[in-house]
This record gives structure tokens, sequence and C-alpha cells, in this order.
């Protein structure tokens, strides 16, 4: 089927219902007009986006359109989504009641069959003062042997910046590049840091390749604070991934804000990383290159429409990145690779349960996720998340499978409490807050860890305060453990 198919356009399954189709075209307009997006120059994407929604949002249309293009011939294969709740049953109660629920999805009919999309892949490197010496030659020596894990005809540029962003590579196939070396043998570490200018600067090179056929990344390398333009980096951000450009942010050391990487990387469903030293960035970039090679699932998407019974207060993603997800925007969950499940924890207050009911229903989900294997990319679940018979004599049972994932989610949301207790001076409360998850991690058998942060714990008591190189490996170490695998398996 041509590639310019009006569901591939629209971004929806063949089987999509009209109100998916007006929602999609909404989000697509507004990403495809020059008004509103100034990545775009012409209107020729907005009118192919219009000429669709003509097309299927008119029943007539839409049947015509698809006896004539043999949709309904088309194999469309399925992913695998599992829900589980916490709870098997809810009590009768005049007070609220709490039910985690853990969605999980993998690649299913799609197993084996990876994007063949290449790369156009732009890296940006700190280099002001900060990174001398050891960090800088790291980064180097990694450079230096990057082309060797790359096909000949992605796209690469690299770009330095410290207060002011230089083009060391403009974006070229990696056949047309030569020898990396020479472009990055004199690098000198120097002035101060302004990432919006490395962040422009990326993507203006990214964008000279931005079509279809690749697979759009930037990645930044830092290891110290931006001054004055975090706003306009974030709104950046916010831009590139409604063009499809996927950012991963890295700290190298510790002297850099968590918080504000990881936001920049959330547009595009990613998630900042930590970096200790060289050793660890070369581990980290060979593993999303191959990640990024193994694409079976991308963009895959989660709204929630709520419901009357109960509020969503808090979301989770657990695998294949952990990161905490705003409950009135999750949106973005980034890409599925080969071998990986989709792991999301949703945690309910349930409103009291006053009176005998056949079913509760928690949530109205919408999923979605592409498929660039296939002819029709989208795919999409409409998914009502229920607990049944809720009476007098209901005696709730927990789920076990559900309640080890719970656990570690708990823990990262106790070294959030303990890192702000901290920073508020309750260093008595932040004390007792890291001892507890130093406990925990080892029970779970992360002993290394746990006596880490055990020793931490002892040294915050006396000194007060603990490194910044401290409180990013307790951090960073607590979201790792959300990637463990469980040791119950699936009920």
């Amino acid at each position: 089927m041509n590639e310019k198919n009006h569901y591939n356009v629209m971004n929806i399954p063949r089987d999509a219902n009209q109100d998916m189709i007006k929602r999609s075209y909404q989000r697509l307009a507004k990403k495809y007009h020059p008004d509103s997006n100034p990545f775009i120059k012409t209107l020729d994407q907005f009118f192919i986006v219009q000429e669709a929604y003509r097309v299927l949002s008119d029943s007539n249309e839409r049947n015509m359109y698809d006896v004539s293009s043999n949709v309904n011939a088309i194999e469309y294969p399925q992913l695998k989504l599992n829900k589980h709740t916490s709870w098997n049953v809810l009590k009768m109660s005049n007070d609220p009641q709490i039910i985690d629920v853990l969605l999980e999805m993998d690649p299913g009919e799609v197993s084996g069959k990876v994007s063949t999309k290449r790369f156009n892949l732009a890296l940006l490197v700190d280099t002001s003062t900060s990174m001398a010496g050891s960090r800088l030659d790291a980064v180097k020596r990694i450079l230096g042997g990057l082309l060797e894990s790359l096909d000949k005809n992605d796209v690469i540029s690299l770009v330095v910046f410290n207060d002011r962003a230089r083009i060391l590579i403009p974006a070229k196939r990696v056949y047309e590049v030569g020898d990396i070396s020479t472009a990055i043998s004199g690098l000198e570490a120097g002035g101060g840091t302004e990432m919006f200018a490395g962040l422009s600067a990326g993507i203006d090179e990214i964008l000279k390749n931005k079509v279809d056929e690749y697979l759009h990344q930037v990645i930044l390398l830092t290891d110290g604070h931006t001054y004055g333009d975090e706003e306009k980096c974030i709104e950046l951000a916010y831009l590139a991934a409604n063009n499809d450009i996927g950012i991963t942010t890295l700290g190298m050391g510790s002297e850099w804000d968590e918080h504000f990487l990881d936001k920049i990387a959330s547009y595009s469903g990613d998630t900042s990383q930590y970096i200790s030293d060289g050793e660890a960035l070369h581990t980290f970039i060979e593993s999303k290159l191959k990640r990024m090679s193994n694409h079976e699932v991308e963009n895959v998407t989660l709204e929630n429409l709520g419901s009357k019974a109960t509020n969503l207060i808090f979301a989770m993603q657990l695998s294949p990145l952990v990161k905490m997800l705003d409950i009135k925007n999750m949106d973005n969950l980034g890409h599925l690779s080969s071998g990986d499940t989709l792991r999301v924890l949703l945690e309910y207050e349930v409103h009291p349960i006053k009176k005998p009911v056949d079913s509760v229903l928690l949530d109205t989900l919408i999923l979605n996720a592409e498929i660039p294997s296939c002819d029709i990319r989208a795919r999409s679940f409409v998914e009502e998340i229920q607990v049944p018979n809720v009476d007098e004599k209901s005696m709730p049972t927990l789920n076990r499978y559900v309640y080890q994932y719970v656990e570690k989610a708990v823990l990262f949301r106790m070294e959030e409490r303990a890192n702000l207790d901290i920073k508020k001076g309750n260093i008595a409360n932040g004390t007792k807050t890291l001892q507890n998850i130093a406990k925990k991690i080892g029970e779970m058998g992360v002993s290394q860890l746990s006596e880490f942060i055990q020793s931490e714990a002892l040294q915050l008591g006396v000194k007060g305060k603990y490194t910044e190189e401290a409180e990013k490996k307790i951090r960073y170490g607590t979201r790792e453990l959300c990637l463990l695998p469980g040791k119950l398996e699936t009920p």
C-alpha cells in the first residue's frame, strides 16, 4: 500500500471511530500548520492531513476508500495489553480506598519485525570549563570510535557548546564524514554553559534531513547547569517532540539539574541518564544505538478519560524507561525495542462505596502505538478498567504480582521525599527515610546500593548534608531498581 494512505497520515488504526479521527485531526492540524509550529515552512503536510480527514470523517467516502485501497485485506498484527489490579475486589466503605493498576504491553505478534529506518543523529557536547581534563578526554575517546557503531547511510552531526554553539560536523551521512578524530582532536574546555544555543543548533542540523525514512534523535551531554535559558530549552524540546525528534539527556558528574534534564527529555518519551565516568558513557551510547535499531513499536501514548468513581492520584512508567508521569498529561511513553515490555503503574483513590454494586469503573484509557514495519502503522486500545462485585461480603485479596512493582515505585517516591526533606533542612526526617530505603533495598538483595545509602545516611546525620554525587547515585540507583524483573511471574 502507498505509505501516504489516509490511516497512516492520521496516525489511527483502520477501525478508528469518529471521535478518535476528530481528536487526531485536531492534534495534527496544529502540528503541521506554520502558525502554531515554527518548524513547519510549508502547508503541504497540512493539506495532506486535511484531505485524509475529509475522507475518513465521511462514512460513505471512507467506505469507498477502504474498498478501493483494499484496507480490510491487510494483515493487522496485534499488540498484547494486560491489566492487573492490586486488589481483586473492593469493599463497601464510607471512606475512600486506594487501588493500583499495572498495565503491561509487549510487541506480541509484532515481535521480530523491527523498524528499517536509518538514524538522523545529532550529538551535543558541553565543552564548558568544568568539562576540562578526564571528562573531555573520555568524550573524545568515545566519539572517536562512534562511527563504527553506525551504518554508512546514517546521518550524524556534532555540535559543541559553552557560551555559544559551534558545529564541528554538519549533518552528513557517515560515509561522508571521514575521520571524526580529526574534528575533535583540538577540542578544549572553556566558558560557561548555555544549553539553548547547543540544543537549537543541534535541532537545526536534524531538520536538514527531516524525512520519514529517518529516526531523528538528539543526544545531549552536559556536566553543569545552564543559566537563564531554561524556559527556552523546555519550549524548544516540546516543539522538537511534536516534530518527532527525540531528545536524550545525559548528566556527567554531579553538578547538573536532573529535574531540568528530565523535563527536556520527557516530551519525546525519554528520560535523563546519570553518567558517572567515560566507561558509563560508552556503555550507554552503545546500548542506546542498539535499542534505536531494534524498535518494534514507536510513539506509544497513553490518555486517561477518567471515571466518576475515582481520582487518578499517581502515575509512573516502570519499563523500559523509569519516570514519573504527569497525571494530567501522561502522553508519550516512548518506544519499545525487541524484548521490551511497557510497564505503567497507576494509582487511584476510589470514592466511598456505600451500597452494593456489580462493578466499579476505575478509568477508561486510550493507548496508541505505531508499528513501523506494518502497512497501517497505528494500533489503538480503548480499555475500561473495572473491579467487580462490591457488596457486604467482599473480601479483597492482594495481588502479589502487582504489589512487587508497587514496592519499587514506593522506594522511588521515598527517595524524592527524603531529598526534599534534606533540601528543606529536615535532616532527621531525611536520614530516617534514607535508612528505611536502605533496609528495603537490602531485603530485595541489592546489597551494594543498600550499603551505600546506609553509609550516606550515617554521614548525613553527622554532617547535616550529603554531596551532589551521593544524591545522584541514590536517585538513579533507586530508579534502576524499577527495571529489575519481578520475582513473581504474571498471574
